[in-house]
């Protein structure tokens, strides 16, 4: 692909200097397509200018049937409040996010259609798809994205998403409280009442008060879920979505069912029947028994102690990937040897 300063201007004006820094070896190709995507260009574009291709999707599975996973089946009542991965892999199977993140660490539209940012990166232009349904029939608008963003950087809501946005979106003021120390007791909203503005029904503005890269794949902070307003916040079975499952049963700490819309008409529709989810606990035997005997098809995570007993069961794959995913040991810094300063 051929794109001129032109071109890569009319999407973003940082993009020739990105294109001028990966050409002179000065920025790494990962780097450039992270930042270059941020910045609005599309994945195909980024990657025959960084001149690798694209990942391909995997193969299409044949359609039906149901696949069972091993997870703990955490609380879903409030998606913006998730504290862990758990709960939203039940939710995102109904309702969808603006953006998604792939393995590649690239950042592409979903809800959304496409983005712009300001040359500042103080403005971001939201702008969705069309035509994506909700499962009552309803159409995603702009209103349902500013119902969501809003709720998300209410600080009553208590979602994690507001950190992200702090230093872009929001500011502290002074509650006219105190502590019991007696100190003044601070509160977060937004900067200004035109920080979330709906341009049109199909696009949504935010204005922030310094710049931010990373609007887009903070879209895809695992509670970022986009909810339908007439749910009130509260998720649960037969709650409104736009992705291609309904929540059929739930049962904290046992198991949740979904099943496949058949008046699905988005992008990604479903090639399986049903996806269940099933809480085995905390016995790392018990999951693998579970796949010994075929209760389940997979499981969320493995730990080390497991793996040597999956290797030994047939039909068992186990894939490896290259992950940043990183484990961390943290020492008491109080106690010996850790407290020695000296290697």
């Amino acid at each position: 692909m051929t794109m001129n300063k032109t071109d890569l201007e009319r999407i973003h004006g940082a993009l020739p200097g990105l294109v001028d820094e990966l050409k002179g070896g000065r920025l790494e190709r990962r780097e450039f397509l992270r930042i270059s995507t941020l910045l609005g260009l599309s994945a195909t574009a980024a990657y025959a200018l960084a001149g690798i291709p694209e990942p391909v999707a995997p193969a299409e599975a044949a359609t039906g049937g149901t696949i069972t996973f091993s997870m703990r089946v955490a609380k879903i009542e409030d998606p913006p409040t998730f504290s862990w991965v758990y709960d939203s892999n039940v939710v995102r199977q109904v309702c969808d996010y603006l953006t998604r993140t792939g393995p590649d660490n690239v950042t592409r539209p979903w809800l959304l259609e496409s983005w712009k940012a300001s040359d500042d990166l103080k403005t971001w232009t939201l702008i969705l798809n069309k035509g994506i349904k909700w499962s009552n029939g309803d159409e995603l608008t702009s209103d349902h994205v500013v119902w969501n963003i809003s709720r998300w950087l209410d600080e009553k809501t208590g979602s994690s998403i507001l950190g992200l946005f702090s230093s872009f979106l929001m500011v502290e003021y002074d509650t006219g409280k105190k502590d019991a120390a007696g100190k003044a007791v601070t509160g977060t909203k937004l900067w200004s009442d035109n920080a979330i503005h709906k341009v049109d029904d199909y696009t949504i503005q935010l204005n922030g008060k310094q710049a931010m890269l990373a609007v887009p794949e903070s879209l895809f902070h695992y509670p970022a879920l986009i909810l339908h307003p007439k749910d009130n916040g509260v998720f649960g079975v037969g709650s409104i979505g736009t992705g291609p499952f309904t929540l059929a049963e739930f049962e904290l700490g046992k198991k949740a069912v979904l099943k496949r819309r058949a008046d699905y008409t988005g992008a990604h529709p479903a090639k399986l029947d049903q996806v269940i989810f099933v809480d085995l606990g905390d016995d790392p035997a018990a999951e693998v028994a579970a796949m010994a005997s075929r209760q389940v098809d997979g499981m969320y995570e493995a730990s080390t102690t497991q793996y040597a007993a999956l290797q030994k069961i047939p039909d068992v794959a186990i894939h490896k990937v290259t992950t940043a995913q990183t484990a961390v040991a943290r020492m008491q810094q109080d106690k010996d040897p850790f407290k020695d300063p000296d290697p």
